[in-house]
């Protein structure tokens, strides 16, 4: 993931998922302050998540599956019955951007209510993402490439967590493990609880103090109330985030 650091205007680099981790990515384009597109799939079969410096932006989800995840984003917030969906949709209504405004138009959702199910809709394709074994995916850099998707905040932090704590591979995990063996672990920096950006279960964060007091690792041994799996979840994503610092002498 370094040379997405080095992308230019009109650049593209390309992965796939067998090669880099989800998660990875999305931690270097959040951190690196990435403006561009977020390829996954191959054309016309794509979705794009659209970042400006860093944040993400929004989504265009692919078309196959476009105006059904949106019809299931406006159900699941209870914007619309399911009954109201099928009345208000027309043969040729395959994508959510036009559904959405005749929805809008006609007084059947506020923009709020569009804001909310677009939303909804970005953040349910992108922890699906996690499911895609070997997919193609491209990083596009420029503003050029922020096109035709509804604008809405989608905070990809919650994302990079779950795919780090809950869906590493076992060799990341036991790479961490064994890094840290023998060492104490810190937290360079207090992480905010109360803010909690990155949507840490309570477990994880109770076990955040003795990470941040220093946590010397022995043998199997978990951070407090966490499992062995969900300690090496926990150091992978700090260490990810440059958060951690290691040293051989023992915890405070």
């Amino acid at each position: 993931t370094e040379g997405l650091a080095d992308l230019s205007p009109g650049e593209r680099l390309s992965f796939t998922l067998d090669e880099v981790r989800l998660a990875d990515i999305l931690l270097a384009l959040h951190t690196k302050r990435f403006t561009g597109a977020l390829v996954l799939g191959s054309a016309p079969e794509c979705d794009r998540l659209f970042f400006r410096e860093g944040a993400a932006v929004g989504m265009a989800v692919r078309s196959s599956i476009d105006i059904l995840s949106f019809i299931r984003a406006l159900v699941s917030l209870k914007l619309l019955s399911p009954e109201a969906v099928s009345a208000a949709r027309e043969e040729g209504d395959h994508e959510s951007l036009s559904f959405a405004a005749r929805l809008v138009q006609t007084g059947l959702l506020t923009e709020e209510g569009r804001s909310r199910a677009f939303e909804e809709q970005a953040l349910r394709r992108l922890f699906s993402f996690y499911d895609l074994v070997g997919s193609p995916l491209e990083a596009r850099a420029g503003l050029d490439q922020l096109a035709h998707f509804f604008a809405v905040y989608v905070d990809v932090r919650p994302a990079i967590s779950y795919g780090l704590v809950v869906r590493a591979s076992a060799k990341a995990r036991q790479e961490v493990l064994q890094k840290v063996q023998g060492r104490t672990a810190r937290l360079i920096a207090p992480y905010d609880t109360r803010r909690n950006s990155y949507g840490l279960p309570p477990p994880i964060l109770g076990a955040l103090k003795d990470l941040q007091a220093g946590f010397r690792f022995i043998g199997d041994k978990a951070l407090p109330g966490l499992s062995l799996r969900e300690t090496a979840g926990v150091l992978l994503l700090f260490d990810r985030m440059a958060m951690l610092s290691f040293s051989c002498g023992s915890s405070v």
